[in-house]
């Protein structure tokens, strides 16, 4: 297996980039479409969820989390990141080399992109109802991450800032910490199901 060196820092397999799109409607969509299709790279738009009105009618919106951005996994070993710029509506890759530079350009380290699929996933970016998808009062849930990781809980009740997406939505939960029950408030996306 091949690495990429950087600064003290070994890579191996492919790295998160951030591509900027052409200000347009719905061009993050389009470009992630295209950039699949054409180069066969894996990317990630973070997909938002709220209430909008069309035509008068009150409908559940779809809308990029990052307006004008799309992540794009990109194995420097294996793949050219270049091509991303010959893809339409991309307009740059975020910190790439100017002129006759070699090298990368800026990336997102994985456990970002892991978090942020992974919020998504639990309903953190849906602000269509009042507590996150898959999770209610009452139920009991395993803490993923964080100084309680693995630690059984019981969600109490849910703390949503819902003003805008990135507000984190919050519960209380109730667990047993060195023989006591502690209540504590946690990001939902801490949270995973008990199976």
């Amino acid at each position: 297996m091949q690495y990429y060196q950087s600064e003290n820092v070994c890579f191996a397999g492919p790295l998160w980039h951030v591509v900027r799109v052409a200000p347009r409607p719905r061009a993050e969509l389009r470009a992630a479409k295209d950039i699949d299709k054409a180069l066969g790279f894996t990317v990630f738009v973070p997909i938002e969820l709220a209430w909008c009105t069309v035509r008068g009618v009150r409908v559940i919106g779809r809308k990029p989390l990052f307006p004008g951005y799309a992540f794009v996994a990109v194995d420097p070993y294996r793949q050219d990141w270049q091509r991303l710029l010959d893809i339409d509506g991309v307009v740059d890759v975020l910190g790439r080399p100017r002129g006759d530079e070699r090298g990368l350009p800026s990336w997102v380290p994985t456990k970002h992109i892991d978090e942020l699929r992974h919020a998504e996933r639990v309903g953190v970016f849906d602000r269509t109802k009042p507590e996150p998808d898959g999770f209610a009062i009452g139920e009991s849930v395993r803490v993923a991450t964080g100084p309680f990781n693995g630690l059984r809980a019981e969600i109490i009740s849910f703390n949503a800032r819902m003003k805008s997406a990135t507000a984190k939505k919050r519960a209380k939960i109730l667990l047993e910490f060195f023989g006591r029950l502690m209540s504590v408030e946690v990001d939902v996306m801490r949270l995973e199901k008990l199976a």
